[in-house]
């Protein structure tokens, strides 16, 4: 997935899974792994998007967009040693 840089065109936009703006700063120097994530905004292939850890989350619970169900390819199996 491909990560954006939040802009004023995005300025209206919440995250589809936490209803929280995409704009909105979280994060700091104290902030934890998981909200650093949520800072990040990634776009998925169908052009949706989601902070970092919201997809995240998301995605390892199920394998489709969370608005329009785009399936997301899945991971190649690993090969056994």
């Amino acid at each position: 997935m491909r990560i954006v840089e939040p802009g004023e065109e995005h300025a209206d936009e919440e995250c589809p899974v936490c209803l929280d703006e995409l704009t909105s700063n979280v994060g700091g120097e104290t902030a934890s792994e998981e909200e650093a994530a949520s800072a990040v905004v990634r776009e998925m292939p169908c052009r949706h998007r989601f902070h970092g850890g919201c997809i995240d989350k998301w995605l390892g619970m199920n394998g489709s967009c969370p608005v329009c169900r785009y399936r997301m390819p899945a991971a190649e199996e690993e090969e056994p040693k």
